[in-house]
């Protein structure tokens, strides 16, 4: 009896290796809970985006650190809810087994020891802390991915070589990938060569399409010799049709020549504030805009002009018809004036 009576005792115990141990386990089974769930729900259409970081990185997340990083889409989705609250609902599954295992197999030589029953409680507590009532987060706020998205080019060994224009083709399809979870009917990207002209490509893609391969085949094409950067955007068309037109980056008016003054001299010292100093040039400008959200209304001087009123100022302003109806465009005019 007496082995008996300290093998019990010993399983009395908390010892702290074994809590440490059981604490990263159990904390890992949790955040494995969340993973596995947003699998069965999401994965087939953001498998690119739950191991964008590396498989070994989101183990060492899960393992160690007890966290996951998931693309959240919106809270309200009904699959995301679910995906929140599965994880604290399987860590108080775990701690219920584990205390009435115990409690209702006494006489078992295989009771669970203490250490274990404490950590499975205080990681359920933890999990109803962060997962059901927000609390102990560092942010609680939901992540919304915009269709926006950008390179700037910093050497021109991307320019000139064929493996550098590869990468930044590379990043810009891989870029273009992550954004099409927020609109992927169609998409666009705008770069400007050396002489200062604008290149603009746009897709509007198909119903099977991939918009990513399709809009970089599109860019590899028109892209210029020398790029100093690529601009671009995917989009769900809300309240319009999924049209050319339609597509992002937006342009009100097109290239003219304007008056340009440098403030700089050759050696970009800062010219003298007299103006006789100042250089002036009449060179082509051109804007694009690339744009999230909504533009329905403006307010100047206490009154509110709605979204048609302000096209109908933009055509006489700009003595230039409206190109689209999306209201992108119209901030684009309004980037004009």
């Amino acid at each position: 009896k007496k082995p008996r009576d300290s093998s019990l005792r010993r399983r009395s115990e908390i010892q702290l290796p074994n809590l440490l141990l059981y604490y990263f386990l159990l904390g890992a089974l949790h955040e494995v809970s969340h993973l596995v769930t947003f699998g069965i729900l999401h994965y087939p259409n953001y498998r690119h985006l739950l191991f964008q970081d590396g498989v070994g990185t989101v183990l060492f997340r899960t393992l160690l650190l007890r966290q996951c990083h998931l693309p959240v889409i919106d809270d309200s989705d009904d699959g995301m809810i679910l995906v929140r609250h599965v994880g604290w609902i399987f860590s108080v599954l775990v701690a219920v087994l584990v205390l009435c295992y115990n409690r209702y197999c006494p006489s078992n030589p295989k009771r669970l020891t203490s250490t274990l029953q404490l950590t499975a409680v205080l990681t359920a507590l933890e999990a109803i802390s962060t997962d059901l009532f927000g609390l102990l987060t560092p942010n609680n706020s939901t992540i919304l991915y915009c269709g926006n998205f950008g390179i700037i080019v910093l050497h021109e060994a991307y320019w000139n070589r064929k493996k550098g224009r590869t990468t930044a083709l590379n990043i810009l399809e891989k870029m273009i990938q992550v954004t099409m979870m927020r609109g992927a009917q169609s998409g666009g990207v705008v770069s400007f060569s050396s002489a200062g002209k604008a290149i603009r490509s746009r897709v509007v893609n198909g119903k099977r399409g991939d918009l990513s391969k399709r809009l970089r085949s599109k860019v590899q094409r028109e892209l210029p010799p020398s790029f100093p950067f690529l601009a671009g955007h995917t989009r769900f068309a809300t309240s319009s049709k999924a049209t050319l037109e339609g597509t992002h980056p937006q342009q009100w008016t097109p290239t003219r020549k304007r008056r340009v003054y440098n403030f700089y001299d050759t050696n970009n010292q800062q010219r003298k504030k007299n103006h006789k100093n100042h250089a002036t040039n009449n060179i082509n400008v051109e804007n694009y805009v690339t744009h999230n959200g909504d533009f329905e209304f403006y307010v100047l001087h206490g009154v509110t002009y709605d979204i048609e009123r302000i096209q109908t100022f933009l055509e006489r302003t700009l003595h230039h018809p409206m190109p689209a109806l999306v209201d992108s465009c119209a901030i684009a005019g309004l980037v004009d004036l």
